[in-house]
């Protein structure tokens, strides 16, 4: 089985894309990233968790 996200998750994570270092473990935002891209990558988790809770819950996983 796979999560297939929401189109504002994707959208969200098109945004905070370019603003992601790579080459760390695990991948952060760069530190001179705009506020608002911080405050995408938050809500970005949010949704992410809710959306991943939610897809286990439908399939009798939790």
């Amino acid at each position: 089985m796979r999560i297939i996200y929401s189109d504002k998750v994707k959208d969200l994570i098109k945004l905070i894309e370019p603003y992601v270092e790579w080459n760390k473990f695990p991948p952060k935002l760069k530190d001179d990233a705009p506020d608002d891209i911080k405050k995408a990558e938050v809500l970005c988790n949010e949704l992410m968790e809710k959306e991943r809770k939610q897809f286990l819950e439908d399939n009798g996983l939790i």
